[in-house]
Formats: C-alpha cells, sequence, structure tokens
C-alpha cells in the first residue's frame, strides 16, 4: 500500500495501518537480503513511522516519547552501515564530473567493509528485523481518538514551524548540525504531505514535489560536507572541487527552501482543512448516490 490516507478510512485506522506496513515492510527486506539497499530502505521506514507519531502526538501523549526513542533506537543502530555508503555515494556523485583520486574511493570503500565486519551487518539486520516485529505489534495500542482533521492538524502545523524555525537557525550558524536539522524537519513535513496526497490540487502536488526536491538536495548537500570534512590534507585540490559542488547544491536548496516555507504555518493549515473538508464532502456525495 501506498503511504497515504484513504478516505473510506477513519484517521486512527488509517495511521495504524500505515505504520503497520512501513514496519513490516522493513523487517521482512532486511531479513531478505540484509545488504546496503535494505538498510536504507528500512531507515526510511523508520523515519516515515516516526513522522507519523510526530503527526498525532497530541493524541499519543505521554506514550509518544517511549514510540519515539525505541525506533530512533532501531535506526541508529543501522546509520553506521547506511553512513559508510552515503560517503561513497557522494563519491559517485562527484565522479559524475570530476576525476575521484583513486586513494580517496579505495579508502572509501576499505571503511565500509571494516565498518560492516566490526558491526557485523547480518546480526544488526537481524536483531533490527526482530525490533521491527515488536514495534508493529504496539501499533495497535496506540491511544488515537480524535477524529478527522482535528487529529492531525496541530501535528501539521507544529512540523511546518519546526522547518521554518530550523530554516532560520541554519540561517544564522551556518552550523552543518543546524543543516542536518533542518533536513529531518522538512522530511517530516514532506512525510505528511505525502499522506494527504490524495486531496491534493495541482498547486499542491508542485508544493509536495518541491519539498522532495529540497530534502534530496539537502542530503546531498550534508553528504559532500561530511565527505569534505574527513578528506586528509595531501587531497586539497579534490577537496576544492567537493567544497565547490556542495556549496552550489546548497545554494539551490536555500532557493527551494525560502520558496516552500515562505507561507504562514496557520494559513497553510487552513487551506489544507479547506481541501480535506472538500476532499471528505465528496466522500459523503459518493455515499449517498
Amino acid at each position: 500500500m501506498a503511504y497515504r490516507m484513504k478516505r473510506e478510512e477513519p484517521v486512527s485506522d488509517a495511521i495504524k495501518r500505515i505504520a503497520r506496513e512501513e514496519l513490516a515492510d522493513a523487517a521482512v527486506t532486511l531479513r531478505a537480503r540484509p545488504n546496503d539497499t535494505a538498510i536504507h530502505e528500512a531507515r526510511k521506514s523508520l523515519k516515515k513511522v516516526r513522522a507519523l507519531l510526530r503527526l498525532v502526538k497530541s493524541d499519543l501523549g505521554s506514550d509518544y516519547r517511549a514510540e519515539n526513542a525505541r525506533l530512533r533506537g532501531i535506526g541508529r543502530r543501522l546509520s553506521p552501515l547506511r553512513d559508510a555508503k552515503a560517503m561513497i555515494e557522494a563519491v559517485e556523485r562527484i565522479g559524475e564530473h570530476h576525476r575521484v583520486p583513486v586513494p580517496v574511493r579505495n579508502g572509501l570503500w576499505r571503511r565500509k567493509r571494516l565498518v560492516e565486519k566490526r558491526v557485523g551487518i547480518q546480526e544488526r539486520a537481524m536483531a533490527a528485523a526482530v525490533a521491527l516485529d515488536d514495534e508493529r505489534e504496539r501499533v495497535d495500542q496506540w491511544p488515537l481518538e480524535t477524529k478527522g482533521f482535528a487529529a492531525i492538524d496541530r501535528g501539521f502545523e507544529t512540523a511546518f514551524r519546526r522547518g521554518r524555525k530550523a530554516l532560520a537557525t541554519y540561517r544564522k550558524t551556518g552550523h552543518r548540525e543546524d543543516l542536518h536539522e533542518w533536513r529531518k524537519r522538512v522530511k517530516d513535513h514532506w512525510y505528511h504531505v505525502r499522506l494527504l496526497e490524495d486531496l491534493w490540487t495541482e498547486a499542491m502536488k508542485g508544493y509536495e514535489h518541491a519539498l522532495k526536491t529540497l530534502e534530496d538536495l539537502l542530503g546531498e548537500t550534508l553528504n559532500l560536507w561530511m565527505l569534505h570534512d574527513q578528506l586528509p590534507p595531501t587531497h586539497a585540490a579534490f577537496a576544492g572541487t567537493v567544497e565547490r559542488e556542495r556549496k552550489e547544491l546548497l545554494d539551490r536548496a536555500m532557493k527551494v527552501g525560502e520558496h516552500a516555507y515562505s507561507e504562514k504555518p496557520r494559513r497553510l493549515v487552513k487551506r489544507v482543512r479547506c481541501l480535506w473538508d472538500q476532499w471528505i464532502s465528496q466522500k459523503v456525495l459518493r455515499g449517498a448516490a
């Protein structure tokens, strides 16, 4: 099933269904092929489910902290494996247009193999799959009681506000950790927008696409930033190339981000609520026909 709500579903049912599907898919993938792709897909599923938690945080109450901590812990156990691969992907991106020093490429592959050996990719993946199964069984106990758009409006607005705040913080500091925080908040908001995909107008579909573009640009920027910081002084020329690519990506991300977060939070939520009401009214009319 797609990562989106269906018109005929109560909000609580949709949230739980999507969470169960994402957790189940991640566990199955890790068991079937515990490799780079499986690790990447499992971490994406975890982020999607954590975005769901943030969307209905007000309903979850005290359960939110424990659920979020468990999912964050599973993701962190997989992070070293993904980070090693991300550096290689960053080099491959640079290599499409520039020469990459052989020692750099070989060193990153060597580092990746060492990380996999140290953490045990097979064992780590299997342990994560078991933990994901446990989390899936807990989903039905989530205390989701609020009906309709009211169940998600606060979480939707909060995620957007946090993205605006993270953008402002990065503008002020220019620190990598603040850019990373902004990317996380962009990802949350993009996932929330994806959930409501079936009710979007063409304008909102364009907005969703812009958020995806922004998230990709920020991810590539951060990977190049980490790669640059890991390069030894003997590769100063290549480090300069990486830095120029990073700045170009960041400039593009900032332009997209400034536009994506230009709307006032309450105005955005009001617009989405109107689209929701129209969507639901279509359901009622279809039911009466």
